[in-house]
Parts: structure tokens; C-alpha cells; sequence
């Protein structure tokens, strides 16, 4: 756990709507003020807050509050969490989202919380904006009716300002009224991401009371029967009308939504329709609806006393007709929380499109005024609607649980029913945006009626998907289903298809000649016709081993061909498609042309039998070649090339990479090189050059590497860059090396230098080294002192001894835990020293070795080190070996009571002394230069 996980984030509150004044240039920031409780033992001072706008997570900011002091145990106070952000320049609807990202410079993970905001010129003119208002009520809190009533006003100063037909939406969430203090829900991003960002916002004005003569109703008494009172409002001589109408109390918070429509039937009777959504917070059950049909007459303009006028004022919200019986219908809400209502057929004498607007009330009756949303509309445009014939037949095999589909329509507004698989039909209302629609399955046979032109059904299990009866349908997206059969003859709108990934044996696209993406990859056709498809784009068919051929003659329009894993022996694009991508990997293809195509950026013809390649695109940036039987590669156009490979093309020998200064990965493994520059690559990051003939690999101007596989070459020398900042992962093993030099390579990780000809090497430069292989070659000690991080070590045929492997064992850094698989490769099953080291100093660091050892092949055991494990001593064959730290220095043995057995002078770092001791010693060795020493204690 760290630090600060006791820290409690609340929210941030704050307004919606932020104004411009006309003609400040630069907008101010946003504001919000957030709320924490330090529950831990540490004083918060600073928090660093990270946010982005739109989901936009490439593009995060930070802001950070560094005036604070809350100490242990304390709850924020109100104000003290005051923080401004910076936003985008424009007056477009935004979610921000905010998380506390650092407290006292340390990483946390708090949670994230989204707003939505909007910025206003107050004296600009807009089309018809839609405002969000996000206002938070508790009905028996007055204090929070007080400090949010700042919001309403503002909203109302808009509308007034502006002089437009304005719609708006207040979002609230309510704390129970018998709660003690005012709390919200918090919506998750993606949630508010979905509700806002979308093109167009149903005509709703939400949180408004209707207004009467008597003042503006507001419980559910009065809203049940309007008739009562005068069903219409003079506007009278006031200096800002929406001051005065939302003086009064609002206890009726919006939790429902509702966008309007109306049809005109045979007999002349009109039909209206509501459809909408009700918040997460409100209840579904007994819910009750009163709709109310009135007149759509719009505010005065204000006089030049900047007032209205008194006189001969219009009628304002005329009440033309109850729609609903006095009590009111029940309303019936489906699982997701969205609603659908029609009226009877009525008689309106006089109706006019636009004319009138409708207000609803929803609410239930157990009398809680906080569970009443009032709902007004915008003027009501009569539809000539005819019920669309278009249905959608599907089965699926999904036993139970949630299904959902999602579509589209050309326009919006447009009504869609769907039966679930229980003879029921469920209504929605969508648009030109994806609706996702959603309900638990009530059987395996499904239905979708309307006029839909996408439908995304991936992953529905479908086995049988009918789209005959949509031919307007553009868009089928089908992909990870069970379909043995999909009929598209009637699809002659079909602009995309998509169906990858399920088990068809045959299609026919002849009669979409529309048809611009093609994907049916995964499946097992045999044949494809795509001749009638002159508008084709991309296109995608991989992993069908049964298409030999296709003829893509009259696909002039290509610029995305993926063909892999067919059983393909050549390719016909035409020469003059604009051609982008081209994958064609794993076929049977002897030849590719590309010398028409000068706009490619990717190509793919891997595992095929290709000799020679020409590439005339300056675009290119991807080139995959692998396998193949190319003799020649000329790519010196393509100098915005970054990543090629052409593993497995032993007839190549060579390769001229001198134009395309712009490589960063390059994979050239088994290509019979002899030699390969890359002095000039400066952004090479990643190189494989494995299993070639290279006796010299010069990397000493790639400075950004960080990968290096040169396994199995011939390489006696290779210059590393003097600061590999970048290098993390080298593998030279099978080679000629007698010595290497890393200078201070502070990021490698892993290190394989098996089966060459070392004698030392030298890791004290390697601080992050984590991985080490050195088996197969003649290194007999090793100081891993400055590998603090190691984790796996190889040491396997160097012909070390058990005292030598002990010694390294003692190096080893201690695991944090043991290891559950082979770490320490000590020998091999037939090597007597590794069965006679001690392993158990591994063990007891949390290694795992390859071979057990019993230390009967040592007889020293080093019982303390007293400065460093540097100085190392062991006896065996008879006789007494030190390793020393220092190059000449005197060696004095001590009994254990003091008393100096012998002393000696050595020059040189391996020492065999003359004397045999047996017994307990002290043996201080102390650098003739310096008179710096070590001390180890030791038991012959």
C-alpha cells in the first residue's frame, strides 16, 4: 500500500456554464472546488492533479495546488479546495476529467471524476444552442438551494441576454432528503461521454415548473389537474422576467428526458409520441405520466428600457388540451432506463406544424417531491410517418443474459422496435449517431423493425442473420458470430460489410455494387466475385487457404488490399489504384509488381516465393519481406521508411540501406551477410542480425538502440556507442568475442554473451542488469556486486570450481521472494563441481539452481565479510587461494585469539599461498598504495 491510499477524494463541484465577456481574447480558466480527507498520518501540503477533455487520454495536463496544509486526520473544509484549470478556445460542449494524480510528489490512484462544461459569450448570438447545467438540490437543504441558486440565475441571465429560442437541460443528482449532508452520484466518464458527446440533443427543457397566473406550479397536486386554474400568462413590466419566474422555489429536479413527435393518421386524428430516458437515480416502478398540449408562443423582445412590455403582451404557454386522463397514465420503463409513450388517436381542431410543444409530468405517488420531473419541449414538427417495412431477422444460441445491438439511422428521430424473443415489441427512438439498444434475451428468435441503415451484431452468436427485407441497410457489421449463411442479393445500399471471424462457405456481394469495405476474413469461402464492386477501398479476405485466385480488374479505387493466408499465386491490382496497403503474406505468390504503385506506406509479402522486389513509394514505412527467396531489394526511394525485415532470405548477401537514413527497427537474421552498415541509422532502436556471416558489427553512432540479437556470426568485435542511454537487451552468444567494454550502460537488462571466448567481463557499469548468460566460455570469477536487481544468472562450461562457484553464489543478491523456476544455471547434470558447490548460500538468497550441490568439493566456508565480498579465500587441491581487491598488497593471517601466523606480499589479484593452514583464521589483506584493507574470517 502506498502512502496516501487512505486518502479520501470526494468530488469536485462547480458549475457547468463558464460566460465570455465580448471581446476578452484569452477566456479565463474553469473552476472547480474538490473535497478530501487525510486519513492517514502525513500532512498533505501539495496535490498534483492530472485532466483531458473528450476521453482524450494522449493529451493529459496537470495542475497542482501547493497552498494547502491538511494534517492527519482532518476533512477538508469548503474553500479550500479552489482550483482552476485551463480549457480548450472555444465555446463547444466539453467533459473534462480530473484525477488526482500526485499528493506530495507521490503517484496515486484515487479515482477519476468527469464534468461537462460549456463557455458563452453572454452578448453573442448563438443557433440555437442547447445549455447543460449541472445542479446539485437537496429539498430539505436550504444552504444548498442557496449556494447553487447562482447557477439557475446565471442560466436565466443567458436566456435573456442572448435573445434566442434557447434550449437547455439541467442535470441534477439529489441527496435523500433525510440525509444529513448533500451528496451526489458520480457518472463514469465513458457514461457522460455517451449522454453528451453526441451530435444532436433531444428538444427538451428540463427543471422548469410550468407557470400560471398563481405562480409556477410545483407538486404533484397541483400539475395533476391544470384546468383548474387560467390556463394562460400575461408577461407583465419586469426588468428581467427570469429573475422573477426563478425566484420561486425549484424543488422539482430533472430526472427524466423526453424528445417529441407527432403523426397525423388517416382519419385527420393526430398521434403523439414521447420518448426518452430516466436518470439511474429514479425509480422505474410506479411511475405515472400527464402530458399537456401548449401553445409554442416565445418571450417579447425587451423594449428600449431594456423591459417588457405590459401591453397587449402575448398569451405565454397557452394550455390548448390535456393529452391524459387527470390521473395520469403509467408509465413503463425498460431495463436501460429509456421510456417510449403514445397517445390515442385525437381530434385538434386547427393543428399546425410547430405550433404547439407539449409539457410533461412525470412522477409516482408517494408524495416525494423529489422524484417529479417537469419536461418541456421546443415547437413539435407533424411527421407524415408511415410504419417502415424493413425488419430484421436474426437467431441467436446465446442461452440467456444481456444482448444488445447497435444501430443508425439517415435521420434523426427515427422510431425502431425490437422483439427480444417474446412476441413483444419494445420501442426506441434513434439518430444518425449508434444507439446502442440493450434488453436481457427472452428468446432465441429475434426481431428489428424499422428503418435502419447500420446494424453492429458483433459477437451476438447469431446463427441466422436475415437482411433481406432492409435493402436500405449500409452498414453490417457481423464479425464473431456463427453464421454458415448470410444473404446480401437485396443489400444494394451496402457501403461496408464486415463478417470476419464466422463460417460461411459462400457469399454474393455481384448486386453491391455500392460497396467500399469489404471484410470477411476467417471464414471458408472457396471463391470471391468482386467485379460488380467498382467503388471497392479496402479490402480483406486473409486466412481463407481455399481462394487460389481473385481478380481485382475492375477495382480502380483500391487502396487497401490484406490477402494473407490464402492460396494466392499472383495479384492483378490495377496499375493505376491509389494502393496504401497491400498484405499478402503467406501465399504462393512468385512475383509482385509494385512499380505502379507510388503511394504505398505498407506492405506485407512475407512467407511467399518472391525473388526480387522494386519499391518505387517515397511513402513507405513498413516493409515485411521475411521468408521469401529474394536475390535483389532496391528500396533507396523509400526514405521514410522506419521498420523492415527480411528474416529468412539466405540468397540476399547484401542489403544498401544507405538512403533510408530514417530505419528505426531492422531485421535482417539469416540473410548470409557478410557485412551490414547501420553507422548511419541514428534512429535505429531495434536490430536483428542473428545466424549471418558478420565478423564486425560497428554500433558506435546508434546512440537511440535499444535492442541488439547478433547470435550465431562470426563477430570477434563490437563498438558499442561510449553512452548507451537507450540499450536494455543484447544477445551475442555463438560468436568469436575474447573481450567486450560496455561503458556505463545504465538501462541493460538482459545480457546472453554464451558460447564465445571470454576470459573476464566486467558488470560493475550494469546497475539495471537482470538477466546474465556467460556459459561456454572460460570465466572464472565474476564481482556482482554492482547488480543489485539480477534475477537469473547462466554460468554453465567455463570450468569454474566449487569454490568458484561458491564464491559467485555469495555475490548473489537475496530475491524478495524464492523463485518458483530454475534462475541459477550452476552446471549441467554430468558437472562434478556444481554437484560438489554449496548451493544452499543460493538457496538462502531465494535462487533456484539447475544442480544441487552438497559442498563437499569445497572445503572453505566464509563465515562473515566485514567491508565488501571482494576479498575471497578457499582452499582446494591441498592448497590455500586468495582473491585479492587489490593488485599488490600484504596479506597477514591472524589465529582468532591475535596472534600473527604469517605474512606475505603479493602483486597480483590471484594468489596461491605456500603455507598449508588447517583450523580457524583471520586473513586481513591491505592495498600497499592506498592502505585501504579487507577482513574475512575463515574456517580450513
Amino acid at each position: 500500500m502506498g502512502p496516501y491510499d487512505k486518502v479520501v477524494f470526494d468530488d469536485l463541484y462547480g458549475q457547468c456554464y463558464y460566460p465570455i465577456k465580448e471581446g476578452q481574447s484569452e477566456p479565463d480558466p474553469i473552476f472547480y472546488v474538490f473535497y478530501m480527507d487525510n486519513h492517514t498520518e502525513e500532512t498533505i501540503n501539495k496535490i498534483e492533479f492530472a485532466y483531458w477533455f473528450d476521453n482524450d487520454k494522449q493529451n493529459v495536463k496537470y495542475k497542482t495546488k501547493n497552498d494547502l496544509q491538511l494534517m492527519p486526520g482532518q476533512e477538508m473544509q469548503d474553500g479550500e479546495g479552489f482550483i482552476t484549470f485551463e480549457t480548450p478556445r472555444d465555446t463547444q460542449t466539453h467533459l473534462i476529467t480530473i484525477k488526482p494524480h500526485k499528493i506530495n510528489d507521490i503517484e496515486v490512484d484515487l479515482g477519476e471524476r468527469a464534468k461537462i462544461f460549456r463557455r458563452y459569450y453572454i452578448n453573442g448570438t448563438y443557433r440555437r444552442p442547447t445549455h447543460y447545467i449541472e445542479l446539485f438540490v437537496n429539498p430539505k437543504d436550504k444552504e444548498a438551494y442557496e449556494k447553487y441558486k447562482t447557477i439557475i440565475l446565471s442560466m436565466a441571465k443567458l436566456c435573456q441576454s442572448t435573445q434566442q429560442a434557447n434550449r437547455f437541460e439541467v442535470v441534477s443528482y439529489v441527496s435523500s432528503p433525510n440525509s444529513k449532508f448533500f451528496s451526489s452520484s458520480v457518472p463514469t466518464a465513458s457514461e457522460l461521454a455517451k449522454l453528451f458527446r453526441i451530435d444532436s440533443i433531444p428538444r427538451v427543457m428540463l427543471n422548469r415548473n410550468l407557470m400560471t397566473p398563481y405562480g409556477m406550479l410545483n407538486n404533484d397536486f397541483r400539475l395533476k389537474d391544470l384546468s383548474i386554474y387560467t390556463p394562460s400568462l400575461k408577461i407583465g413590466r419586469f426588468t428581467d422576467v427570469f429573475d422573477f419566474l426563478f425566484q420561486r422555489s425549484f424543488y422539482n429536479p430533472a430526472f427524466a428526458k423526453m424528445a417529441p413527435s407527432i403523426t397525423k393518421d388517416e382519419s385527420g386524428k393526430f398521434i403523439f409520441k414521447v420518448t426518452g430516458e430516466i436518470s439511474k437515480q429514479s425509480t422505474k416502478d410506479d411511475l405515472y405520466l400527464n402530458l399537456y398540449l401548449v401553445e409554442n408562443t416565445p418571450l417579447p423582445s425587451l423594449d428600449e428600457n431594456d423591459s417588457y412590455p405590459d401591453a397587449d403582451a402575448p398569451v405565454f404557454q397557452k394550455l390548448v388540451k390535456m393529452l391524459t386522463p387527470l390521473e395520469g397514465l403509467p408509465l413503463s420503463v425498460n431495463d436501460d432506463y429509456t421510456y417510449s409513450f403514445s397517445t390515442e388517436a385525437l381530434q385538434i381542431e386547427g393543428y399546425e406544424s410547430g405550433k404547439y410543444k407539449l409539457v410533461a409530468s412525470i412522477y409516482n405517488y408517494d408524495n416525494l417531491p423529489y422524484k417529479m420531473s417537469i419536461l418541456q419541449s421546443c415547437g413539435i414538427v407533424l411527421e407524415d410517418k408511415k410504419e417502415s417495412s424493413s425488419v430484421i431477422d436474426a437467431e441467436t444460441v446465446q442461452s440467456g443474459g444481456e444482448l444488445s445491438f447497435a444501430v443508425a439511422s439517415a435521420n434523426e428521430g427515427t422510431e425502431v422496435s425490437i422483439d427480444w424473443g417474446d412476441g413483444n415489441w419494445v420501442d426506441y427512438t434513434i439518430g444518425k449517431d449508434y444507439t446502442e439498444l440493450k434488453s436481457e434475451l427472452k428468446g432465441k428468435v429475434l426481431h428489428i423493425k424499422g428503418d435502419i441503415t447500420k446494424l453492429n451484431c458483433i459477437g451476438n452468436k447469431l446463427s441466422k442473420l436475415d437482411v433481406t427485407k432492409a435493402p436500405q441497410l449500409e452498414v453490417l457489421q457481423a464479425e464473431f458470430n456463427y453464421l454458415s449463411e448470410l444473404d446480401l442479393t437485396q443489400s444494394v445500399n451496402l457501403l461496408n460489410v464486415e463478417f470476419f471471424s464466422n463460417t460461411l462457405k459462400e457469399i454474393d456481394i455481384t448486386n453491391c455494387t455500392k460497396l467500399i469495405r469489404f471484410v470477411g476474413s476467417g471464414n471458408f469461402l472457396n471463391k470471391i466475385d468482386i467485379s460488380k464492386c467498382p467503388n471497392l477501398e479496402y479490402f480483406d479476405c486473409a486466412r481463407m487457404s481455399k481462394i487460389s485466385s481473385i481478380d481485382f480488374s475492375n477495382c480502380h479505387k483500391l487502396k487497401h488490399v490484406i490477402v494473407n493466408e490464402c492460396s494466392l499465386t499472383s495479384l492483378n491490382i490495377p496499375t493505376d489504384a491509389p494502393l496504401e496497403e497491400l498484405l499478402c503474406a503467406k501465399n504462393q505468390i512468385r512475383e509482385l509488381d509494385l512499380t505502379h504503385f507510388n503511394k504505398l506506406i505498407e506492405i506485407d509479402c512475407s512467407e511467399n516465393k518472391i525473388e526480387r522486389l522494386h519499391i518505387v513509394s517515397p511513402n513507405l514505412e513498413t516493409l515485411y519481406a521475411m521468408q521469401n527467396n529474394l536475390k535483389s531489394l532496391d528500396i533507396s526511394v523509400a526514405k521514410n521508411l522506419k521498420d523492415i525485415a527480411l528474416l529468412k532470405n539466405p540468397e540476399l548477401k547484401k542489403i544498401d540501406l544507405s538512403k533510408n537514413l530514417n530505419i528505426s527497427t531492422l531485421s535482417v537474421s539469416s540473410c548470409g551477410l557478410k557485412e551490414l552498415s547501420v553507422s548511419h541509422l541514428k534512429e535505429l532502436n531495434k536490430l536483428w542480425t542473428n545466424s549471418n556471416e558478420l565478423k564486425s558489427l560497428d554500433l558506435s553512432k546508434n546512440s537511440k538502440l535499444y535492442l541488439l540479437q547478433a547470435k550465431n556470426n562470426q563477430l570477434s568485435e563490437v563498438k558499442f556507442p561510449s553512452t548507451p542511454d537507450s540499450l536494455a537487451i543484447v544477445s551475442l552468444a555463438n560468436n568469436q568475442l575474447s573481450s567486450i567494454n560496455f561503458v556505463k550502460a545504465d538501462s541493460l537488462r538482459s545480457l546472453d554473451l554464451g558460447s564465445n571466448k571470454l576470459t573476464e567481463i566486467s558488470t560493475a557499469e550494469l546497475p539495471q542488469l537482470e538477466i546474465f548468460n556467460i556459459r561456454k566460455n572460460n570465466i572464472h570469477k565474476l564481482d556482482l556486486s554492482k547488480n543489485p536487481k539480477l534475477n537469473m544468472l547462466g554460468v554453465v562450461e567455463n570450468g569454474m570450481t566449487a569454490c568458484e562457484l561458491n564464491a559467485i553464489y555469495k555475490q548473489l543478491p537475496t530475491l524478495n521472494a524464492p523463485s518458483a523456476k530454475i534462475n541459477l544455471y550452476n552446471g549441467d547434470k554430468n558437472d562434478s563441481e556444481a554437484k560438489g558447490s554449496k548451493t544452499t548460500i543460493a538457496e538462502e538468497r531465494n535462487w533456484k539452481p539447475a544442480i544441487k550441490g552438497d559442498g563437499s568439493g569445497c572445503n572453505t566456508a566464509l563465515l562473515d565479510i566485514y567491508n565488501t565480498a571482494t576479498l575471497v579465500v578457499w582452499k582446494s587441491a591441498g592448497r590455500v587461494h586468495l582473491h585479492s581487491p587489490y593488485e599488490k598488497a600484504v596479506v597477514s593471517i591472524y589465529t582468532t585469539d591475535g596472534s600473527l601466523v604469517k605474512s606475505y606480499e603479493i602483486d597480483s589479484h590471484e594468489t596461491r599461498l605456500t603455507d598449508n593452514l588447517e583450523g580457524s583464521f583471520i586473513i586481513v589483506c591491505q592495498d600497499r598504495a592506498s592502505a585501504d584493507f579487507k577482513v574475512v574470517k575463515t574456517i580450513f
